[in-house]
């Protein structure tokens, strides 16, 4: 398959990222290129698990409180990284619906590179008035909706706006689903017909599906231009335990020690929850913004 817009070759696709910081630098240049195009509303979903993993030791269950706590450090990180790490002055967070609902707002020396991040935003928040207003306000300067799917009142876009019919909005409701309907950043690992899996995105590129092998290698099993469903997923991975003759009984005995504690999830920021702050509200220049440089190379990005 060829990729959107033909950018980037296949060989220079991101694999799913190994660290939290390679992941939230892979998602903020995943969102600059897509802003690039022309994509100003986005939707980004990080893989919050190792984070959630090292401060909910009690429960099993992951609360909305204890991702937010968990999440909120690496959104900040993926903040400071878009427009190439260029022009930040700070990062502004604030609850914004007296639950999880939280804007983290990128300030920029240059108010035209402003960027809004809304981290769980709720059904009931996304479809009020004064987000429809600030979504007016910010003009062409770019708004991320991030882990809808984990907020209080999750949505996903690929439901198209099926969550908010017993909403009080549902047609705002969805039409804040198709201005956020670019998923430009997926990164996200569920267990799927008894195999660890891994649905990956990176824009401009395709849909990818990994699975965790007998060996703990990511492997990759399908790929396509749009975000596969259940059925297309399983196929993909019985055509690969039919290729490769992977024993039922070693797929069970994986699963259950997986369960029972698999190996270690890697590096993971250590950071606390900012201040509650006031919402900001956008400046009153709308005309367009500058393009993101491509002077700083990667390696030079603003991080935690």
């Amino acid at each position: 398959l060829v990729p959107a817009g033909g950018r980037v070759a296949p060989a220079d696709r991101p694999k799913p990222a190994k660290t939290t910081e390679a992941m939230c630098r892979q998602a903020a240049e995943a969102v600059m290129k897509a802003y690039e195009d022309g994509y100003t509303r986005q939707t980004v979903r990080l893989n919050l698990d190792a984070a959630i993993n090292t401060i909910n030791t009690e429960s099993q269950e992951a609360s909305s409180q204890s991702v937010l706590k968990a999440g909120l450090p690496l959104v900040r990180s993926f903040a400071k990284k878009l427009w190439g790490g260029e022009g930040l002055k700070t990062i502004k967070t604030s609850i914004v619906d007296g639950e999880v609902s939280t804007l983290v707002y990128r300030v920029a020396e240059n108010p035209l590179m402003d960027t809004a991040l809304f981290f769980l935003p709720s059904r009931d928040l996304v479809a009020s008035d004064k987000m429809l207003n600030f979504f007016e306000g910010m003009g062409p300067r770019p708004v991320v909706m991030v882990n809808t799917e984990q907020a209080i009142g999750n949505w996903k876009v690929e439901n198209r706006g099926q969550e908010f019919y017993m909403t009080s909005e549902p047609d705002t409701g969805r039409k804040v689903v198709h201005l956020f309907e670019l998923q430009s950043y997926y990164y996200y690992q569920s267990p799927l017909n008894n195999w660890q899996t891994v649905f990956f995105r990176t824009y401009p590129h395709p849909w990818e599906v990994y699975i965790e092998d007998l060996n703990y290698e990511l492997v990759k099993v399908g790929e396509s231009l749009f975000k596969p469903d259940y059925d297309q997923v399983v196929q993909w991975q019985i055509e690969y335990e039919d290729k490769n003759d992977v024993p039922m009984v070693k797929k069970i005995a994986k699963i259950l020690k997986d369960a029972s504690g698999p190996p270690g999830s890697g590096a993971v920021e250590a950071a606390r929850a900012a201040a509650e702050l006031q919402m900001p509200q956008p400046s009153k220049e709308v005309s367009t913004p500058p393009r993101p440089s491509r002077a700083v190379p990667p390696g030079n990005a603003v991080t935690m």
